[in-house]
Order: C-alpha cells, then structure tokens, then sequence
C-alpha cells in the first residue's frame, strides 16, 4: 500500500513494506541482528505531521511490525530514513517497537521527550518484550527538522534478541 500524502508529495519507499513468511527457526550465526525474520504490515501503515508547540513541524510515521520466529523475541530496534528522490538518506532516527504517543503528547511535549519515549527499548506496557510467533506490535517514528527535498520514507529491523 502505497499512500502519496498529497500536502507533502512523497511516498513510504517499497521496501518500507515487506511481505511475511511463516515462522521460522534460525542458526543465531546466520542471524546476527535478528532481524531475517521481521517484516512490516501492510495494512496500518501510514504518515502524518503535526505541529508541535516546541519542535514545529514534526512528521510521523506509524505501522505495524512482526515477528516471524518461532521462538518469542524481544526488543525489536527499528531505523527511519528521510530519503532524496535519488535515495540519498537526509535524516535518520532509531527507535523501539511497541513505543506508541498520543496526539496530545506529539503537539505537546519538547522533542527530547519524545524520542526518549520512542527510545524505551521494552516498550510502552512491556509491548516489546516477549513477543511470541507471529505477533504483531505497533511502531512509531518521529522526526523534527525536516529536511528539504524528502521523496520517500523507509523503516529498517535493525535488531532484536531472543526473549529471556
């Protein structure tokens, strides 16, 4: 699903979304960062910006993340690029899944706040903790300082480790 935001004029990169398999075991060797087996949901996907009293203009990005492992894991890490239209990386943010804020809390809190709430590795409610197979949580990216010529967006699995 690909959404233009018609008041910005760019659009999630194809590789913001990748397809899900089934579960599968994995040698952690092949495996390093644990992130062969995570992909992003179609559906739930999506992007918007609000201002925000502190920061101005901030973009949102939104979706659902899963995990096809056959054992749980936690601690999903994921990075947010702000692509060029020759798909230059202009700005970057790494975050955890699990970590949702409301609207008040986007217009509301200074942006420190906000990426150290984005940055709560277990998530909010421990979402991002003992994920089992097949389990989705949701995820959120925010940036401030919004770089001129943005053409796309894309979400990267970054890491995860087996849950304990």
């Amino acid at each position: 699903l690909m959404v233009r935001d018609p008041s910005y004029g760019f659009w999630p990169s194809a590789e913001a979304v990748k397809t899900t398999g089934p579960p599968a075991s994995v040698n952690p060797t092949d495996d390093p960062d644990g992130t062969m087996h995570i992909s992003f949901m179609r559906e739930g996907q999506a992007h918007f910006f609000r201002e925000n009293k502190n920061a101005g203009l901030i973009l949102v990005i939104t979706g659902l993340v899963r995990s096809n492992y056959e054992e749980p894991r936690s601690y999903i890490r994921l990075k947010g690029f702000l692509l060029s239209a020759n798909a230059e990386t202009l700005a970057h943010r790494v975050v955890y899944a699990g970590n949702m804020l409301s609207e008040e809390d986007l217009i509301d809190l200074p942006i420190e706040e906000i990426t150290a709430r984005l940055m709560n590795e277990g998530g909010y409610d421990e979402a991002n903790v003992n994920i089992q197979p097949e389990t989705e949580i949701p995820f959120m990216v925010v940036f401030d300082k919004l770089p001129d010529g943005i053409a796309e967006y894309r979400i990267d699995a970054t890491g995860t480790q087996p849950a304990r």
